[in-house]
């Protein structure tokens, strides 16, 4: 009986060990669906970051439905800008759009709120592809491909903070290196920090680098960042500059498939789904709807609210709305050149408040035939009664 006692027990023992060991091995397994650094910085890891810094340009990573906080930019541009008015269905709908129609944004405006927290998350997302760079060692990650990877993050970066400076000023520059949420936008004198250096070189990598062709609809290429460039000399005053690079650009450049830069035939292609991405577009932000996301959420929602009459719902839904300073500046001379100085001093004809029945007089002076599509068709037959 000894015996059979003796290897029961060394059977026992065996087991516990082996349940032991299983029971570590349990508790030592990784957490299901989250990815380990070596993944993230692969070359398959690094372009998804890379993909995702692009994501940021419609803004619905830093807000909800309502935060219009996108590169669309209509309200701290078009509207704050003089080129159109706030719509909606009354006065208070969308309320804070008003202010910055008024020239009277508190800095308490959850609009502004949201287009800043939209610029600084791209800058973010920019930054981490910047540093997922320099620590990947994945050799499907050649030289080559860091530096376009690396040009194309430059470029979002310094788009974002040109965006920044435009609406709101005097902005800090945030690198992939900053360790501190809180960067200071003055130096030790209390002067404003000058970033448009930042901006100039990081433009300027990309146009030195960037493939002048890239694989992938909507990637900036050479052409892309030398387009930027070149405007970010013109908010300079370096017109010198600026004039050489456009004319390099214009004689040169290509879209990001491949195709000459040019003007289209139709000024309409430009608007149309047909022709997107044309000869004519420098740069376009890509969106997808009837993907499966709910709601369409990856068809760029910001202009959902912002398009032409009937598309989200009728002109009661429609907060951009064309401005009679838009329209009038349309207005041209006989040769058809714009009248620059002039264009305001004769309003184009609107039978907006016409009722149907009464009569109603369209304006005869000379029109841009661009009209028609800068202020969509919709509009445009309120405006000139066509």
């Amino acid at each position: 009986m000894k015996p059979i006692l003796k290897y029961t027990a060394y059977t026992l023992l065996l087991s516990a060990v082996t349940l032991s060991a299983c029971k570590q091995q349990f508790l030592d397994l990784g957490p299901q669906g989250v990815y380990s650094e070596s993944d993230l910085l692969s070359k398959k890891g690094v372009d998804g970051f890379l993909i995702d810094a692009y994501a940021t340009l419609d803004g619905s990573q830093a807000a909800n439905f309502l935060g219009f906080s996108g590169s669309y930019n209509w309200i701290w541009g078009s509207i704050a800008g003089g080129d159109a008015y706030k719509g909606g269905t009354n006065f208070t709908d969308q309320s804070e759009i008003n202010q910055a129609m008024q020239y009277a944004t508190p800095s308490t405006n959850s609009q502004l709120l949201a287009r800043w927290n939209g610029i600084f998350d791209g800058i973010g997302r920019a930054n981490i592809v910047l540093q997922a760079l320099a620590k990947t060692t994945d050799p499907a990650l050649t030289d080559a491909l860091k530096k376009q990877v690396a040009a194309e993050a430059r470029f979002l970066r310094a788009f974002h903070h040109f965006e920044g400076k435009k609406i709101f000023g005097n902005i800090p520059f945030v690198d992939e290196k900053a360790t501190d949420y809180k960067i200071p936008n003055t130096d030790a004198s209390g002067n404003y920090i000058n970033i448009w250096p930042q901006l100039e070189t990081d433009f300027k990598f990309a146009y030195d680098n960037l493939d002048e062709v890239k694989t992938g609809k909507g990637r900036v290429n050479k052409w892309t960042a030398g387009a930027y460039l070149a405007k970010a000399y013109l908010y300079q005053n370096k017109f010198t500059e600026a004039k050489a690079l456009f004319d390099v650009i214009i004689g040169q450049g290509k879209t990001s498939q491949g195709v000459k830069l040019d003007l289209t035939a139709n000024f309409g292609e430009n608007f149309r789904i047909a022709t997107q991405n044309s000869k004519e577009a420098m740069f376009e932000v890509q969106s997808a709807i009837g993907d499966g996301a709910s709601d369409n959420t990856n068809g760029f929602r910001e202009a959902i609210l912002c398009y032409p009459n009937g598309i989200a719902g009728g002109t009661n839904s429609w907060f951009y709305r064309p401005s009679q300073n838009l329209v009038n500046a349309f207005r041209t001379d006989e040769n058809g050149l714009p009248l620059l100085n002039t264009y305001n001093d004769v309003d184009v004809t609107s039978n907006e408040t016409v009722p149907d029945a009464s009569p109603f007089t369209p304006y005869s002076g000379n029109l841009d035939p661009r009209l028609d599509h800068t202020v969509d068709v919709g509009a445009f037959l309120i405006w000139t009664g066509a």
